[in-house]
């Protein structure tokens, strides 16, 4: 059955990243279980699909999106403004 909801890329982006997370814990568990250089690509996927995420995220919000970092390094009046 067909689901009639537009594509909302937020969500491809996060399922991604909590399988390449549980893809890289698996491979700190078993270390025979990837190779290095597939560690090397899933640890680049990983930071490219965030990067994609928060991007998304900020173009949703018309270009007042927030990252992480941001919201740590700020000050705690400018964190209130955020909640």
């Amino acid at each position: 059955m067909m689901n009639n909801q537009p594509y909302d890329p937020i969500v491809g982006y996060k399922s991604q990243t909590v399988i390449l997370k549980k893809c890289l814990q698996a491979s700190e568990r078993s270390p025979f279980l990837y190779t290095e250089e597939e560690i090397h690509q899933m640890k680049k996927e990983l930071r490219d699909c965030e990067d994609k995420l928060i991007n998304a995220r900020r173009e949703e919000k018309n270009g007042f999106g927030w990252t992480p970092k941001e919201v740590s390094q700020g000050n705690p009046i400018e964190l209130q403004e955020h909640l």
